[in-house]
């Protein structure tokens, strides 16, 4: 097959270059976003029974490109135009639509972009590689931005944030309408080796592949270490926007193998941060437990030069859509496919390094290898460079973006880190009572799986605890929409945050909040058979009493509880003042449940001798109107507290008020 392979686009004025640009910039834009919202509520719907349901059809959609080989070339540009109409109408109702309606409607939004790709990797479609990687990088910024003004949380997807989501949707509409796809003559013409074809399109989507695990949320990177969230963002913000502001004749002079070596830097330092932060887990039931505190600066070295070599993805992109390639859009849909489905299996496998208890043989084979995802995209990464001739470019380029936008971008997420991250929380209303809350957020799902993330911050605030201890709470990847769910709750309620088990080591996520200073932070890793099991660990100075908070979020073989509540016991018995809380897993009767209660007191069976108890005044009735008390014969989410407190009050929220499919658990503790 043949394509055309340098030739010039329609218009060339520049104006007409900025709209390219910035409508490309929103397309890509929405592409990560509706890709991100397809595979998070995927696996919502799966949380909500535990198990991969008919929601996984759904992944057929990565095969919508195979509709462009029916396409006739007469109306080729028209339906150009209505895929990419129909991105942006799908990306605007997104807000207003629940998980099970977003599996199927995203994932319609995911297929209209891969036709779209289609487009732009064909031969007679295609923009020029410098704009479109200058598009990608206004994307990642303008991501970076509305993730920072939500807390790791993208203000454009849910809320009263949505409106902004809109007037994109509205201003790309606008675009589109006054704007032409460029479409490339046939001057020079050359043969295409099919691999060439088949490496450059996978080579691209590894390369979005990064942007969407990492670069487009910043807190991801946080999370997965502990790490220092405004040093990650700043240095992601400073790298891009220099590397914007560059005229793309002078990026033209870069040589393939310093593309090469840059490729390889970059890889090496993200995997190498990755697996610094990887907890050696006991192995066998008698191993000794790990203690791991907060990681250290020079522990973070490596991530951060990862993200100041960042860039790479730029030059890639750019260097990729440069190549030549077969000439019609229906041409390109095998390879699009296939990029697609390799991003999709990259994904999962992220998804399984946490969920590796739950999926069998494959799980088992994921189990610890967080960065297997990451060290296979970066592979692709530098393989899909190998048909690239000595320089990667063809002609002088002009550049498409003005430098107002990645500064403006920059200081708009540098602003949103630090009033987000500034907010002051009420004063305790008694230095020698306090309130302590533990809640199992399910990744931030409600019952019925819609993301409550909101609806679980507006509950934490109305409750107005002291001490909070979240589990569930490793959202900081693809199933929980990436979002940072202690740093967001923590950022809206002003509150100290320690969140342990840093994403890398695939836990359940046991985070601290509290309105008090957090001293001597540390996670206990155990023994576990099913999903890692840690149990994060802070010391607070109260009133001039030190006390121990220990959140625990065990499960799988019997082995494995007795394992953790033996570590719990021992680590509680060295301080006088003790609160333990957490969704256990184990029921009052259960064996652990006798061994912790040997050493520390159930709050609710303080108050509740018969585990039956009354409804706190806030809750709504059930819908049959039972106004009776609560029977929690049954729970598993406890408050453990030492016999130096009193327990003064203790509640239940069950589901569905508890916007979870746990109890929201508080108790009033105070002492003389």
């Amino acid at each position: 097959m043949q394509t055309g392979n340098a030739g010039p686009i329609m218009d060339t004025a520049p104006t007409a270059r900025s709209l390219h640009t910035a409508l490309f910039a929103v397309f890509f834009l929405f592409f990560i976003q509706l890709w991100g919202v397809w595979v998070e509520n995927v696996f919502r719907m799966s949380l909500i029974e535990l198990a991969m349901g008919p929601e996984l059809l759904s992944l057929l959609f990565v095969l919508s490109p195979v509709a462009v080989v029916l396409v006739p070339a007469a109306i080729e540009r028209p339906l150009l135009k209505a895929f990419l109409g129909l991105v942006v109408l799908i990306r605007a109702v997104c807000p207003i639509l629940g998980a099970a309606e977003l599996v199927v409607v995203a994932g319609i939004g995911v297929g209209a972009s891969l036709v779209v790709f289609c487009y732009m990797l064909s031969g007679r479609y295609k923009l020029p590689g410098g704009h479109a990687a200058a598009a990608i990088g206004l994307a990642l910024l303008v991501s970076i931005a509305m993730r920072t003004w939500g807390s790791s949380s993208d203000i454009s997807l849910n809320g009263a944030g949505a409106v902004v989501g809109w007037l994109i949707a509205a201003f790309s509409a606008v675009l589109l309408i006054r704007t032409e796809w460029p479409e490339r003559t046939t001057e020079a013409v050359r043969a295409v080796r099919v691999t060439d074809a088949l490496v450059g399109p996978i080579g691209l989507f590894a390369n979005f592949l990064i942007v969407y695990l990492a670069l487009s949320s910043s807190a991801v990177i946080a999370a997965w270490t502990g790490g220092n969230y405004l040093a990650i963002v700043a240095i992601l913000l400073a790298a891009w926007t220099i590397a914007l502001w560059q005229p793309f004749d002078t990026l033209d002079r870069l040589a393939k193998p310093v593309l090469l070596v840059w490729n390889a830097a970059f890889v090496l330092c993200l995997v190498i941060g990755i697996l610094i932060h990887t907890p050696d887990f006991p192995a066998h039931v008698n191993s000794p437990v790990l203690i791991v505190g907060p990681p250290s600066l020079a522990s973070q070295v490596s991530l951060y030069l990862m993200c100041v070599l960042s860039p790479i993805v730029y030059l890639n992109i750019r260097a990729i859509l440069e190549r030549g390639v077969w000439d019609r859009p229906r041409a390109m849909a095998f390879p699009v496919v296939l990029a697609a489905a390799f991003m999709l299996a990259m994904t999962l496998c992220l998804v399984f390094t946490n969920t590796w208890g739950y999926v069998g043989a494959i799980g088992q084979a994921l189990r610890g290898k967080f960065y297997l995802p990451f060290s296979i995209a970066g592979g692709v990464m530098v393989l899909s460079l190998a048909p690239i001739g000595g320089r990667q470019g063809t002609a002088r380029s002009v550049r498409g973006v003005p430098r107002w936008a990645p500064m403006g971008l920059a200081v708009l997420a540098v602003v949103g880190v630090i009033v987000r991250g500034h907010a002051v929380p009420h004063a305790a209303s008694n230095e020698k009572r306090l309130t302590i809350l533990t809640y199992n957020i399910q990744l931030g799902s409600e019952d019925a799986g819609d993301r409550s993330y909101a609806e679980q911050l507006a509950l934490i605030k109305r409750i107005d605890a002291d001490i909070i201890g979240l589990q569930e709470s490793d959202t900081a990847r693809p199933s929980g929409g990436n979002v940072d769910a202690p740093r967001y709750f923590a950022d809206a309620l002003g509150y100290h945050m320690y969140f342990g088990p840093a994403t890398v080591g695939g836990t359940y996520g046991t985070a601290i909040l509290s309105r008090f200073p957090i001293e001597a932070p540390r996670t206990i890793y155990s023994y576990s058979d099913i999903d890692e099991i840690a149990t994060s660990v802070a010391e607070f100075e109260v009133a001039g009493r030190r006390i121990a908070f220990f959140n625990s979020h065990p499960d799988g073989s019997d082995d494995a509880k007795q394992v953790h509540i033996n570590a719990l016991i021992d680590a509680a018995r060295v301080y006088d003042h003790v609160i333990a809380v957490g969704d256990y897993n184990f029921r009052q009767g259960s064996p652990w449940y006798a061994d912790i209660t040997k050493v520390l007191k159930d709050s609710w069976l303080a108050i509740n001798p018969s585990a039956a108890g009354p409804r706190h005044p806030s809750i709504r009735l059930p819908p049959d109107g039972t106004a009776g008390p609560l029977d929690m014969t049954r729970r598993i989410d406890h408050i453990f507290v030492s016999d130096s407190f009193k327990v003064e009050e203790s509640y239940y929220i069950p589901p569905p008020e508890s916007m979870t499919d746990h109890p929201a658990h508080w108790s009033v503790l105070s002492w003389e």
